[in-house]
């Protein structure tokens, strides 16, 4: 076989144009079938992150006030961890963690496809196969890009530098594309608010039964006390006044209980008690029947007492009023710095300018091949 020069390639061309003709209008055929017939996808993405520390503290300023000043206040251990623990559920980073976890969580998914209607509930026989369908048309149309910060993200992701969580929805409508993305988010983010105002009313009653349990067991122990307190004055008051009882008697008659006396402050460390006189044990009986409990049993009471007014502080009123002020009690809550005007929605599937490429390209290949061909097959004869 001779070389094939141009010269035998353009007169062919020239031959076989008809055929050349066919090939370009079976290509455009394709191509205009490919456009017009073949269903498009649509891609909507919905970008946010997390709260600049401007907005957070425009909104949970005073709160992270109060939890400053309950970390360094004094009250009781017990109560002030649960306090901390629970208003580090407000912080900006928790916020946005069960933000997160909502934007991922399949029953959002399926309460925002069943809100738009993207499925006919009608095309299903029962319940749980609807259920079934939309769950896994939301696994496959859905999807959550994390952010990229650094290089290594940027290689591993083939991706650019962004500091966005993007939300991601691929349908064959254009207008479900963009709505999707944003149902979700609306859903998500009324469930943070929901979440956060229940485990607030959660904690106060929580709060409040452990502050009435440590109120009892400190009630219980002054009561201890003051009981013990008593029995011990009674008898106290009854040793003095049998004391009181000889003191009389000596005063009355000395010489019949002298001896007595004498014994007693030579065996003893000190005289007896009746030997201070009846008019200074009767001064001491009435101060002890004036005592509510002893004097040694009174220093443990106001310790407990000043525990107890420890516990019965005042937090749950101020928390109460700073959290009262927060954003989930109002209809502008947003857990997220939440970009709405990024949305974007663009064609996922090959736009018509790249359909109608391919096409010019497989015409030039199919009617190249189809001249070389026979300038081969020519050539052999």
């Amino acid at each position: 076989m001779d070389n094939i020069s141009l010269h035998d390639i353009f007169l062919e061309f020239k031959k076989s144009y008809i055929t050349i003709l066919t090939i370009a209008f079976i290509c455009l055929l394709v191509v205009f079938f490919y456009s017009f017939v073949i269903e498009k996808n649509y891609k909507g993405s919905l970008k946010f992150k997390i709260m600049t520390e401007s907005d957070y503290l425009e909104n949970y300023g005073q709160l992270t006030a109060f939890k400053n000043l309950v970390t360094t206040g004094q009250s009781n251990l017990e109560l002030n961890n649960q306090l901390i623990n629970f208003l580090n559920m407000f912080s900006n980073e928790k916020i946005y963690q069960i933000f997160l976890d909502y934007v991922n969580d399949q029953k959002v998914l399926f309460d925002a496809y069943i809100s738009l209607n993207v499925i006919n509930a009608e095309d299903f026989q029962d319940k749980q196969s609807y259920q079934i369908s939309v769950n896994e048309v939301a696994a496959k149309q859905i999807s959550l890009l994390q952010p990229i910060l650094t290089h290594d993200d940027m290689v591993f992701t083939n991706r650019n530098y962004n500091p966005y969580h993007t939300l991601v929805a691929i349908n064959k409508d254009v207008n479900l594309a963009e709505e999707i993305p944003k149902e979700i988010i609306r859903i998500s983010n009324e469930n943070v608010k929901e979440y956060l105002k229940f485990n607030y009313s959660s904690f106060i009653e929580i709060y409040r039964s452990s502050q009435e349990t440590l109120i009892g067991k400190i009630n219980n122990e002054i009561k201890i006390l003051t009981d013990v307190g008593e029995l011990k004055k009674q008898n106290r008051i009854e040793e003095l006044e049998s004391q009181l009882s000889l003191a009389k008697a000596f005063k009355s008659d000395p010489m019949s209980i002298e001896l007595m006396g004498e014994i007693y402050s030579i065996e003893g460390s000190e005289a007896p008690v009746f030997l201070r006189g009846d008019t200074v044990l009767q001064a001491e009986i009435d101060n002890l029947k004036d005592m509510s409990v002893m004097p040694n049993t009174r220093s443990k009471i106001l310790e407990l007492k000043q525990k107890k007014m420890l516990i019965e502080n005042n937090n749950l009123a101020k928390l109460d009023e700073y959290v009262s002020q927060l954003p989930i009690f109002s209809d502008g809550f947003s857990a997220a710095d939440l970009n709405l005007y990024d949305m974007k929605v663009v064609n996922n599937s090959y736009n018509n300018l790249t359909v109608l490429l391919f096409g010019m390209l497989a015409f030039l290949l199919f009617s190249f091949g189809y001249v070389l061909v026979k300038i081969i097959l020519r050539s052999d004869i």
